[in-house]
């Protein structure tokens, strides 16, 4: 058979294992689905971050559509060689006479794709300060509140709610109300108020949160 046309796809989606699945982070699989109008050879799938194409990545290539090379998957796991940044791909291939599919991006019309960050970079908490509402507001009373501040840095670097925990004299003071920020800011706020049934000593906390890559 004479075959002189290039083969086409019909439709690419990306995915990302990660919890939320428009980030990747160290361990996370990105897969492409990719859908042929015809059988196609293994294709050939390249994915990028910010720094070019993902390091010391083998990229795992399965024939989903029995043999009939018509549906593929390509996929990648993120690992901590790769820079922070949007996930972006290419796709090359040819058909069973071998003319070259024309390469597909994300740009590409076939593309329904969305928008996958991978993200390694811990989040980072600055201006963290606590404070009394006592006169003295180094101290505390029973029927004070103790507030926690603290915002994320870089400032565009948001948090999912964070877990806040305080400690008087020793023991865990409750019950403990969490504050999310206003208007588009950045910084939380954590409050205990403490009671006489607190045991007396100093005021100490911690702060446990996750970016929204997780």
């Amino acid at each position: 058979t004479f075959d002189k046309t290039a083969p086409t796809l019909s439709a690419v989606t990306i995915s990302s294992t990660n919890v939320d699945p428009q980030f990747a982070i160290v361990g996370s699989s990105v897969t492409l689905t990719i859908e042929s109008n015809g059988a196609i050879n293994p294709p050939a799938c390249a994915f990028t971050t910010a720094d070019g194409a993902v390091s010391l990545a083998d990229v795992y290539t399965v024939d989903t559509s029995s043999l009939a090379g018509v549906s593929w998957t390509c996929t990648v796991f993120m690992t901590d060689a790769d820079l922070d940044g949007p996930i972006g791909f290419t796709i090359d291939g040819t058909d069973l006479a071998g003319n070259a599919l024309v390469q597909v991006t994300p740009d590409s019309p076939v593309s329904s794709v969305w928008d996958i960050t991978f993200d390694k970079t811990a989040p980072v908490l600055d201006s963290v300060r606590i404070v009394s509402s006592n006169v003295d507001n180094a101290l505390a009373k029973p029927g004070d509140t103790v507030d926690l501040f603290f915002s994320t840095n870089p400032a565009d670097d948001s948090i999912d709610p964070p877990e806040c925990a305080f400690m008087v004299g020793g023991q865990v003071a409750e019950p403990v109300l969490r504050v999310a920020p206003a208007d588009g800011g950045t910084e939380w706020k954590c409050s205990v108020l403490l009671t006489a049934e607190d045991t007396a000593g100093a005021v100490s906390f911690t702060i446990d949160a996750t970016d929204l890559a997780g």
